[in-house]
Order: structure tokens, then C-alpha cells, then sequence
């Protein structure tokens, strides 16, 4: 059950409301809490996946700078070797963007919001405190009255069999002493009463302010994750360099090979052809 639902369902006019109701406010809290660390979370570890696979995609990249390989061979190296530079590129500006973006405004979101979560924990626990020990005493009092008021019941039982006057004596000392326990109870039922009452009104209160800090929290989240995922698709999805790098390869794969067999032989039939026609030219 949310707070909101609770809150409207019920007017927290026993203990067990209000105990349940703090308890309910307090949940909301810890998932809000835990709900910030889990982001700040993931994108502290993306941003550190991020960052060692652009490193590891560098490395990779010097693979291809033997100077010993060459011809169309070099070139496909080439070509490999900046398309890997390339994503190593992306994921820097992703490591970047998040680092310095995302994780640092949530965090900032959530340390912000972890003080005011603070000062309702306190707030809560420390209602409920007052709320548990008025009641306890109001709870005392009333065991004590009730001793005393059953004393005086059967002194007066006693009385009517007897009509002694050492009883009647008992029985006014005792009305004294049943007044002053009485009261005892009227005053700390009514501090109970009062500190419910202050307890209700802190609920409302302290719910109110955290759901209007939660609406602002979800829509910050929805906001800059929304921002997030049209990153990664611009980043992904529009790379130029990337699609200059994919039209090399093809270039390169379905160009021919100036220094292939096929090329050497038509070469050298040119060349004999022309030394035929040099010789016939000599001839005449």
C-alpha cells in the first residue's frame, strides 16, 4: 500500500494507525533512497566498462601497425585499424557523457535528497517515540487507577456486610488516594490524546512534503534517462566516421588488386604485344 492510499483511507485515530502509518511513510523513504543508489550505480559501472573498453579497443587498434605489411593488405589494416580507433572514439565520448553528465547529477539528486530524507527519519522516529511512550504511561496509569478502584469497590462490599467504622475510614482515605491516581490517568491520556493528534498532523505533514519531493525526483529521473537513451541512440545511430569507414571496406574489397596475378599478366601481354607491333613497324 502507498503512503497517498493509506493516507486517504484512514485517519490514524489509534496507535496502531499512526504506527503503521510511519511505517508505510518510512518504506516509501528507503525505496527512494535505494532507487538513487541503484542509478548511481549503473552509472558508475558503465562508465567504467565504458572507459576500459576504449582502452582495450586502443590497444587492440596497434595490432595493425606493422610497417613490414603492405599493398592492398595495408590499406584493409588501415581501415580496421580506424574503424576501431573509432568505436574506441564513441566510448570515450559515452564515458565522458555519463561521468560527467548523469552519474554526477544523480548523485547530486541524491545527496540533496538523502538530507531531507534524514530530517523525516528523524522527524518519524522521533513522533513515534513520544507517540509509544505517552501511550505506555497512559497504559501504567490506567493499571494503577484500576488497582485502586477495585480496592475501593470491595472495601465498599466489605462495608455493607459489616458496617464497621475502621472501614468507612479505609474507604475515604481510599476515595483520596483514587482521586489522585485518577487524575494521574486523565493527564497522561490526555498527553497521549495530544501527541496523537501532533503525531497525525507530522504525518500529513512530512508525507505531503516527501510526496512533492518524490514527484520531482521521478520526473528528474524520467527526464535525464530519456536524455540518456537519445544519446546512446545518436551516438549509435549517426556516427559518420563510422559509415565512412564501412564504404572504405567495401571499397577496398570489391576494388582490384593492381598488383595481382591477373593484373601482372594482362600487363605483360601489353607489353609483348607492343614489342610485336615494333618489330613488324622495323620490318617494313
Amino acid at each position: 500500500m502507498t503512503l497517498v492510499t493509506y493516507m486517504t483511507s484512514n485517519n490514524f485515530n489509534t496507535l496502531n494507525k499512526n504506527y503503521v502509518a510511519g511505517n508505510i511513510l518510512e518504506e516509501n523513504l528507503k525505496g527512494s533512497q535505494v532507487s538513487n543508489s541503484i542509478l548511481i550505480n549503473y552509472f558508475n559501472k558503465r562508465a567504467i566498462i565504458e572507459k576500459e573498453y576504449c582502452e582495450k579497443l586502443k590497444d587492440l587498434s596497434k595490432i595493425f601497425d606493422d610497417s613490414a605489411v603492405v599493398g592492398r593488405i595495408k590499406s584493409i589494416f588501415n581501415v580496421t585499424r580506424d574503424e576501431l580507433l573509432s568505436v574506441s572514439s564513441i566510448k570515450l565520448h559515452l564515458y565522458d557523457l555519463i561521468n560527467n553528465q548523469y552519474e554526477k547529477s544523480f548523485a547530486e539528486l541524491s545527496s540533496q535528497q538523502n538530507e531531507e530524507f534524514q530530517k523525516y527519519y528523524e522527524n518519524i522516529t522521533d513522533e513515534r517515540k513520544k507517540l509509544i511512550e505517552t501511550y505506555n504511561e497512559k497504559e501504567q496509569r490506567f493499571k494503577e487507577y484500576s488497582v485502586v478502584k477495585n480496592e475501593l469497590i470491595n472495601l465498599i462490599n466489605e462495608y455493607k456486610k459489616s458496617y464497621e467504622d475502621g472501614i468507612s475510614k479505609k474507604i475515604d482515605e481510599t476515595f483520596e488516594k483514587e482521586k489522585k491516581f485518577r487524575i494521574k490517568y486523565i493527564y497522561s491520556k490526555d498527553k497521549y490524546d495530544k501527541e496523537k493528534r501532533a503525531c497525525m498532523s507530522n504525518h500529513n505533514e512530512t508525507s505531503e512534503s516527501f510526496i512533492f519531493l518524490e514527484r520531482e525526483r521521478t520526473e528528474f529521473i524520467i527526464k535525464h534517462l530519456n536524455n540518456y537513451i537519445n544519446n546512446l541512440s545518436n551516438i549509435y545511430s549517426s556516427n559518420d566516421q563510422l559509415d565512412d569507414i564501412a564504404i572504405q571496406f567495401n571499397d577496398l574489397l570489391n576494388s582490384n588488386d593492381v598488383n595481382s596475378i591477373e593484373q601482372v599478366n594482362k600487363d605483360i601481354e601489353k607489353i609483348k604485344s607492343e614489342f610485336k607491333n615494333e618489330k613488324k613497324i622495323k620490318k617494313i
